[in-house]
């Protein structure tokens, strides 16, 4: 009896103490309920294999990217990532909150004034959200692919949320570090194995990326040099025009040259290795490079997933393609934001349809001296540097003639672009945290009910 006692007794002092931590530490839940990622099996640790049986990626890389992934999901690592992920969007909100003050004292007009006077024109606003969907549709397409392909399942609730996490990382960590394990964790739970769910998002990511590279090329070399002879602008616009012109294309010489890279790196088997270390010795000459062990290490980890990743596709060319193409609607359709806002906000008209081709293509061209010039801004979403860029791209042009106009231009851009991508991810990621929560409960508090049951028998 006294031990019984002794052992209630103990259960109350735990049980208030963890009440008294939760009450100073709001994070304490996630320690209590935590649910860690599944151990991977022996199979698993020496090759991810599909449904098939066909290998994707080798242990090296399983084991490095399902360990990153696990590491995120411990309670200290995930309140960490929390606190950080706040602090940064309170940086970005406090930025735009600033930029927008700053320009909205010398606006023309009010919001509910323009609103007033485009009238139907607002309705290219519903577009505008509309292609944000298509954006989000078009890149779960993808994994939904490479999902069926690797599983065997069609699972396209997963390949949204796997997205929706994808994405509300890109936005709250410094370059989108925290993409790749946010996916993994969710298709993990969702049911798929973990080398599988790691294999997924490495080669849906080497896709994206050279899709989006070739893209961007495309449209600086093809558009953006015929931006300043298009547009008739004004002195100040016109120098901050050419200075984020230059940002771009410093940053898409970057992703080319590292692509290109990774490319003779991995299509060299004798001279691979030794091209790598003359890249990393470039760069920790230039001092680019600080770990010349560490950089190496990475590179060499990059040109391994290419490897496994082009491996693949060219066995299954229906998928590659397939997955480009919807790579490809996503792009297009966010890089067209700018422009159906364009539509909504100003009274812009067209003598011709090439007139608006040519204007819907510049307006890509634009979105993309944006992208690129604060691609390697290590705040997430590129805080600062792509807010100034859009005000410097769009602003004091045909696209949005009045300070008005590009102010709420892009702000709207803002909202739809960032801050709704935030607030879905957010929403999937409490839902998630809360049923995952209430089942690690559920659990505990059945086997305490069948611990009582024993002790009463």
């Amino acid at each position: 009896m006294k031990k019984k006692k002794q052992q209630k007794i103990k259960e109350n002092a735990e049980q208030k103490a963890q009440s008294a931590k939760e009450k100073r530490d709001p994070f304490a839940v996630l320690e209590k309920f935590a649910t860690p990622l599944p151990e991977m099996e022996e199979s698993e640790k020496n090759a991810s294999t599909d449904i098939n049986g066909e290998e994707l990626f080798d242990e090296s890389i399983i084991q490095e990217e399902y360990a990153k992934a696990a590491e995120r999901e411990k309670p200290k690592s995930k309140k960490k990532s929390i606190i950080f992920s706040l602090v940064f969007l309170a940086i970005n909100i406090a930025f735009v909150a600033f930029l927008s003050r700053a320009l909205l004292k010398s606006a023309d007009s009010s919001f509910i004034d323009l609103f007033r006077v485009q009238g139907k024109r607002m309705w290219w606003l519903v577009l505008s959200v509309g292609l944000m969907i298509i954006t989000l549709l078009g890149d779960a397409a993808a994994f939904l692919i490479l999902i069926k392909k690797t599983t065997g399942k069609w699972r396209p609730w997963l390949a949204y949320k796997t997205t929706c996490t994808g994405k509300y990382y890109d936005a709250i960590t410094p370059f989108a570090l925290g993409t790749q394990p946010g996916q993994i964790v969710q298709l993990t739970k969702g049911g798929v194995s973990p080398g599988i769910a790691t294999s997924i998002p490495i080669m849906k990511l080497i896709l994206y990326n050279i899709v989006n590279v070739v893209l961007g090329v495309a449209f600086l070399v093809g558009v953006g040099t015929q931006i300043t002879s298009v547009v008739v602008l004004k002195e100040g616009a016109k120098i901050l025009l050419i200075v984020f012109k230059v940002f771009a294309y410093i940053g898409i010489v970057i992703s080319v040259t590292i692509l290109t890279v990774i490319i003779l790196i991995a299509n060299s088997k004798m001279a691979g290795r030794s091209l790598a270390r003359f890249v990393v010795r470039v760069g920790y000459k230039l001092r680019f490079v600080k770990d010349y062990r560490k950089s190496y290490n990475k590179l060499m980890h990059s040109v391994t997933e290419f490897q496994g990743s082009m491996k693949y596709f060219k066995k299954h060319k229906g998928v590659l393609f397939s997955c480009v193409g919807c790579i490809l609607v996503s792009l297009f359709a966010l890089a067209s934001i700018p422009f159906t806002i364009t539509l909504a906000l100003t009274d812009v008209k067209f003598a011709t349809a090439g007139d608006g081709f040519w204007l819907w293509l510049e307006s890509i061209a634009r979105y993309y001296i944006c992208f690129n010039a604060a691609n390697y801004i290590p705040l997430p979403g590129g805080t600062g540097m792509i807010e100034i860029a859009f005000i410097a791209m769009f602003g004091n042009s045909r696209f949005f003639p009045t300070q008005s106009q590009y102010v709420y231009g892009f702000l709207i851009w803002r909202i739809i672009c960032y801050y709704l991508i935030i607030l879905q991810g957010m929403i999937l990621i409490i839902i998630d945290t809360a049923r995952s929560i209430a089942s690690t409960r559920k659990t505990k508090i059945k086997i305490n009910q069948q611990k009582q049951s024993q002790k009463q028998v």
